[in-house]
């Protein structure tokens, strides 16, 4: 069954918390609260849809499921990637004495950019582990 909220750029609604964290202090606090909603949202919106997508014996078992992917997938391992990326970044631009603009844009490009990156490959290892542990049963 085609899922539309794994498609981009829905799936992307899933990563506020990662996007929030890649921008770090640059953001005012109330940018920062409305990304992590999106987050929240998205996560919350798609174990609904997904548990009222199936046979209704198995719809718990949907939203369990689609709980866990996403809290994993969408939030804790792409915001703790584009944090220690944002923040590795800038300790080695700190380290080498980099002008303020370069210290305050470039790790949050880097740490956009292994949002990219990661992303479809931190879904599929989710799937795998998922496959190989709860959804086994």
């Amino acid at each position: 069954m085609h899922d539309p909220f794994r498609v981009i750029p829905v799936r992307h609604l899933g990563h506020g918390y990662a996007i929030a964290a890649a921008f770090g202090p640059l953001i005012y606090p109330d940018t920062h609260d409305l990304l992590t909603s999106i987050g929240t949202g998205y996560i919350i919106l798609h174990a609904v849809h997904r548990s009222m997508s199936v046979e209704s014996g198995l719809a718990i078992r949907a939203l369990f499921d689609t709980l866990v992917f996403d809290c994993l997938a969408s939030a804790l391992i792409p915001t703790f990637i584009t944090y220690h990326v944002r923040w590795l970044v800038r300790d080695v631009l700190f380290e080498s004495r980099v002008h303020s603009g370069g210290l305050r844009w470039v790790p949050t490009v880097f740490s956009l950019a292994s949002l990219v990156f990661s992303w479809a490959h931190i879904d599929r290892l989710i799937d795998d582990l998922m496959n190989q542990t709860l959804r086994s049963a």
